[in-house]
């Protein structure tokens, strides 16, 4: 069952796309930049395993794994299947040469997924400044032809605030929505189906434990949300004070009501430093929190996996390192 907050943002999304229309040239782009960063964040990654074992070990790990005749490229099977296409690419008799060929793929695999992981934000960024300017315009447009009972509803300030600051937030979510709907949900599956194709048993024992810190993070963000809107809300009464006090200036003069005018300010300044501190408190906490979940999710890793090479039973010293390198670039 979805709840409130869920379907705000299902909503949200549903209108941010809306008015991507008009870019659907640049967005077709912004995917092809998306696969290209895919393939090559993945080989990059992938690479770092072969990469590592062939430094340490008095074989190359590549060389114990041997194309076979018919072999399927299945979930299961996969990390051996591409291990074996690996070692066909870069089997060399001198470990030194192998060593050099290595380095250089990994290179140029991070080279050209940092390249087109800026193709991809430059056009990101031109496509979320357009949409910007478009709802900037369209919401500049429906506040002036409104009547006038509407301004007299609304505080000068408020308005200001709800212009400027929900501009800036739904830039954010424009932002976001590119990573969120088109490129993080492809990376994942892909990294997935990596993880299971190396150990099903590792795989199991990361997703029962990131879901709770998940959880947990989640709340934090919710929270961090809600503190947010109400620093906005002081904002918008301390910007409408402003503008009732500046502008009824002789009226103030005249009933002799500084005091009280600077009594009323003082008193909204407090409000927002209060908000202000709460959310800040909450913000600071959010990072080591987040940190500590993460180090208890690697030692719980570490220490599974760690058992199961000792063994020598399911897995090897290679696959270990190569889980964890996709585990920690989900």
């Amino acid at each position: 069952m979805s709840t409130p907050s869920t379907q705000n943002s299902l909503r949200l999304y549903g209108r941010i796309l809306s008015y991507l229309r008009p870019y659907l040239g640049h967005i077709g782009l912004i995917l092809v930049f998306n696969f290209g960063f895919i393939v090559f964040n993945t080989l990059s990654v992938w690479l770092v395993a072969p990469f590592v074992s062939t430094l340490f070990q008095e074989q190359p790990a590549v060389e114990k794994t041997v194309p076979e005749e018919g072999a399927s490229a299945g979930i299961l099977n996969l990390n051996d299947w591409l291990k074996a296409r690996t070692a066909t690419l870069i089997r060399r008799e001198d470990r030194l040469e192998m060593l050099k060929i290595l380095a250089l793929l990994v290179f140029l695999g991070f080279l050209l997924k940092n390249a087109f992981a800026f193709g991809e934000a430059f056009l990101v960024s031109f496509v979320e400044q357009r949409v910007i300017k478009d709802l900037r315009d369209q919401l500049y447009a429906h506040v002036v032809r409104q009547p006038l009972q509407f301004f007299e509803r609304y505080s000068t300030g408020n308005l200001i605030s709800r212009i400027t600051n929900d501009i800036n937030a739904l830039n954010v979510a424009v932002n976001r929505s590119f990573t969120k709907i088109i490129r993080d949900p492809l990376l994942i599956l892909i990294f997935v189906i990596l993880l299971v194709s190396i150990s099903w048993q590792l795989t199991l024992l990361a997703f029962l434990v990131i879901p709770l810190s998940g959880f947990i993070i989640q709340k934090i963000g919710q929270s961090l949300k809600r503190k947010s809107h109400r620093v906005q809300e002081r904002i918008a009464d301390l910007t409408s004070i402003l503008q009732e006090t500046i502008a009824g200036i002789k009226v103030v003069k005249a009933f002799g009501m500084e005091a009280y005018e600077i009594d009323r300010f003082r008193r909204k300044t407090e409000a927002h430093f209060r908000a202000v501190l709460r959310q800040v408190r909450l913000n600071r906490l959010s990072g080591p929190l987040s940190e500590t979940l993460g180090i208890g999710i690697m030692a719980s890793v570490l220490w599974f996996g760690g058992q199961l090479v000792l063994a020598g039973r399911l897995l090897s010293a290679e696959d270990f390192i190569r889980f964890l390198a996709i585990l920690f670039s989900v």
